[in-house]
């Protein structure tokens, strides 16, 4: 996994949870992460997913001879999108090929995130659900959910 972030972004704080969405590739009955098959288990209908710190650098990227910019990679973290259309790009891409399924997922209150120049989120925390009925069942017992407003990147309660 890598995220591209713009120079000076820094980490955030969830204030609380933050619906985001996470794919899922499904092989013979089982789940994994595309790209680097990490094994996905649920049980009663969510998985939960840590991280401890995130690993945030600097690259030279080489555009071409006479024009070089430097790119800051987060290269550690768990993946996922802010908005369904960055998810379900993923999902008719890569969904022939290897089964990959759209899920509802929660960064939640108290994790740390980047959100990346492409829709994209990596956080230390992440709450996936089987199905879109267990993310509904944990909407209820939660104080507040929220999303990432897609201009102002800030959150806005749903």
């Amino acid at each position: 996994m890598c995220l591209i972030v713009e120079k000076g972004t820094n980490k955030r704080k969830a204030k609380a949870d933050i619906l985001v969405y996470k794919c899922l590739d499904e092989c013979i009955g089982r789940y994994c992460t595309p790209f680097r098959y990490f094994p996905v288990y649920f049980e009663k209908g969510k998985c939960v997913l840590n991280v401890k710190h995130f690993t945030y650098r600097k690259y030279r990227k080489v555009i071409n001879s006479n024009y070089i910019v430097n790119e800051f990679r987060v290269e550690s973290g768990i993946h996922s999108f802010r908005n369904e259309w960055g998810a379900l790009k993923l999902v008719n891409d890569f969904h022939e090929k290897d089964g990959t399924n759209k899920h509802y997922a929660i960064i939640p209150k108290g994790a740390n995130y980047y959100i990346g120049d492409n829709g994209d989120v990596v956080s230390t925390k992440l709450i996936i659900f089987e199905t879109k009925k267990d993310y509904k069942e944990y909407v209820k017992t939660s104080d507040k959910i929220c999303i990432i407003d897609k201009d102002s990147l800030l959150l806005q309660e749903i």
